[in-house]
């Protein structure tokens, strides 16, 4: 865990490797900061396998911030597989933002399960979470629902995803048997100003509410200058 702490490369890559075990996240950084300047930030992580769940591949909470000026943001969660739920790949909360000003962001969750759970989402971003491209850099997400019942969502916004001159590009698979695996659900603001916009989701094999795209309110998809693709 980073829990509090500041990390700044001064330039130079960074790379964290982590997996959970009964504590939950394998990369948890709560009210911290990673800074990296111009060089890369890697992050791999693989959710635990807690009995109470939560067992999320890569959990950024409080008011953190990982941010780049040059280099790409990448991170690859898997959640873990333990009963009962949020056995999530990413999640992004509270206030915390991953931003980069010319580097790309690509965000991989894949989210898990034991097939009688709930809210195994690939990718989370939650609350007042969010990825923010402020240049040229990209955005892309590829997220995948976990295996459970209900709300295994590919990939879920109810923060932002923002980009200035930057494309962003989300593609979500949603699974699970019963309602509201969505293969892309968005409740919060997704926006380019200069870039396009491209969303491709598939929704889960259940009983209802299984939409590829769910835009609910309050949410927007917007691009000032791009295309949007849907």
């Amino acid at each position: 865990s980073i829990v509090g702490s500041t990390i700044d490369t001064n330039g130079g890559n960074f790379l964290g490797n982590g997996e959970g075990s009964v504590f939950g996240p394998g990369i948890n950084v709560n009210n911290s900061t990673i800074n990296a300047g111009g060089g890369k930030i890697d992050l791999n992580g693989i959710g635990g396998n807690a009995t109470g769940g939560n067992n999320v591949g890569i959990f950024i909470s409080g008011a953190s911030t990982l941010q780049t000026t040059g280099g790409n943001i990448t991170l690859n969660g898997t959640g873990g597989t333990k009963f009962p739920s949020f056995n999530e790949g990413i999640v992004v909360t509270g206030t915390s933002k991953v931003t980069s000003a010319n580097g790309n962001i690509a965000l991989t969750g894949i989210g898990k399960g034991t097939g009688n759970d709930d809210d195994n989402n690939g990718i989370n971003i939650n609350s007042t979470g969010a990825v923010e491209s402020t240049g040229t850099g990209s955005i892309t997400f590829i997220g995948t629902g976990g295996n459970g019942i209900d709300n295994n969502q590919g990939i879920s916004i109810n923060g932002n995803v923002l980009s200035v001159n930057g494309d962003i590009t989300l593609t979500g698979t949603g699974n699970g048997s019963g309602d509201n695996n969505t293969g892309i659900t968005i409740a919060g603001t997704v926006q380019s100003t200069g870039g396009k916009l491209t969303l491709n989701g598939v929704g889960g094999n259940g009983n209802n509410f299984n939409e590829g795209i769910n835009i609910n309110f309050p949410g927007k998809v917007l691009s000032l200058n791009g295309d949007i693709n849907l």
